[in-house]
């Protein structure tokens, strides 16, 4: 079944597929690889919950099959490259098997593998060691508690020295130092880059595919192929429901929505936006996306940010500056492009890089007492603050978005389906208004919004 595949295929040693394998491959065995890998990363997102149960399962005695793993990889590359949303889907799943078989290999192959990827980054001779050991223990211990106690332990044999523009994630965790422009990265830790230099390798080679796959003739028989690997995912992708240009949704009626329906991330922008009458470029295109989701049309979403930004900014000084990022998430400037709302996979990899910027998401990229404050503020119990907490601490993020449905709704007396909450903000508000309408009915009022 599916989650033997995922045992079979996560049990492949770890590799980066630098390069496309060679030989024949003919159109039976085509399908057959991008419908056995399609499989797999469908079979890992539905078990993103607990993918303990994965590891549990694994054995080293499964045979395995280096070929059909690189043939699988690549024919998904061809398959899913013409689509931003099917690139976007594939570079995550990927990066999540890859991670996935990280934590399943000996320590003596992740030692290779980190090694063959690190060698271009300066490491730290024992003086600098030194300098690092006083830093640890006399400020960044006081600060953050044990947190990075054993920064350099005897253990850690070697640490690295990263550009700390390129260490952004872990400075916000407070895993490493930073010391003169550079991040101080044990080598238990470098993984981490490793992750982000194959998604964006595997991403730009994505992009070089669909270019050079534009306006030339294929073989019919290898498009019908195509199109049913790409059905496969169709599935699962939340569509969109947006209102037509008559204006559905009012602007007035956002607070209430914020308070009732939006999910945290959205309602956390919400919150700051009305109490300083302004977000930060990500802020404004991820909030407004999600806007123009669930019907706010131009016209009303034009009023609404004016609005927004006043009295801190004037009418003339907010058209100057703001508008045309507006229009432009509408289609209506720049390429005149259709923007969809972001999906939560967009906001957990698109990390804020100050402190009043909020585009992120809350779970993963507030630290744990940050997280307790905003989800108190809230409203949330203490019972289910803890395990959202703990699937924050797990890295379960959609899992912890789902539980703060649940303390949010009575899903007890009014269940509703959780599909769909933690991988999409509109989802989320999806699930909400199905609710309340719901909850609406059984009270004897019908529910307009």
């Amino acid at each position: 079944g599916r989650l033997g595949w995922v045992v079979w295929m996560a049990s492949i040693p770890l590799r980066l597929y630098l390069s496309p394998p060679r030989g024949e491959l003919d159109l039976a065995g085509f399908r057959e690889a991008g419908k056995a890998r399609v499989e797999l990363l469908r079979a890992l997102e539905d078990a993103e919950r607990d993918k303990t149960l994965i590891l549990r399962t694994m054995s080293e005695e499964l045979k395995l099959d280096a070929k059909k793993d690189r043939d699988s990889h690549f024919v998904l590359r061809l398959a899913l490259c013409s689509e931003d949303w099917q690139r976007r889907w594939l570079v995550r799943n990927e990066r999540n098997l890859l991670s996935l078989r990280f934590r399943c290999a000996p320590q003596a192959e992740k030692d290779n593998f980190i090694d063959t990827y690190v060698e271009k980054f300066l490491t730290v001779n024992n003086e600098e060691k030194s300098v690092l050991k006083k830093l640890n223990r006399q400020d960044l211990k006081k600060e953050v508690g044990e947190k990075r106690s054993d920064f350099v332990s005897t253990q850690i044999k070697t640490i690295y020295k990263i550009p700390f523009e390129r260490a952004f994630d872990l400075l916000a965790r407070r895993s490493v130092i930073l010391c003169n422009g550079f991040a101080y990265v044990p080598e238990n830790l470098m993984f981490f880059f490793v992750q982000e230099w194959f998604q964006v390798n595997l991403n730009r080679h994505l992009l070089v595919l669909r270019r050079a796959t534009q306006g030339g003739k294929r073989d019919s028989r290898l498009e019908k192929i195509i199109s049913d690997i790409k059905s496969k995912i169709k599935k699962n992708q939340y569509k969109i429901k947006r209102s037509n240009d008559s204006g559905v949704l009012s602007r007035n009626i956002i607070p209430r929505l914020s308070r009732e329906s939006f999910p945290l991330c959205m309602a956390q922008m919400h919150r700051h936006l009305s109490h300083q009458q302004h977000l930060r470029y990500w802020g404004r295109r991820t909030f407004g996306l999600f806007l123009k989701g669930i019907g706010l049309n131009l016209k009303e979403a034009l009023d609404f940010w004016r609005e927004s930004f006043s009295p801190r900014f004037s009418a003339l000084e907010w058209r100057a500056k703001y508008s045309y990022n507006i229009k432009h998430n509408y289609g209506m400037a720049g390429k005149r492009f259709d923007y969809s709302p972001y999906e939560c996979s967009k906001l957990f990899s698109n990390a804020p890089q100050r402190a009043d910027e909020f585009h992120g998401c809350p779970f993963k990229y507030s630290d744990a007492l940050r997280l307790r404050q905003i989800l108190e503020y809230s409203g949330v119990g203490d019972s289910h603050m803890q395990e959202i907490l703990h699937q924050k601490q797990l890295s379960n993020y959609g899992k912890a978005c789902q539980l703060y449905f649940q303390c949010k709704h009575d899903v007890e007396h009014i269940p509703i389906d959780l599909n769909g909450i933690g991988r999409h903000p509109n989802a989320y508000y999806d699930k909400s208004r199905e609710y309340y309408a719901i909850h609406m009915k059984k009270s004897g009022f019908d529910q307009k919004q």
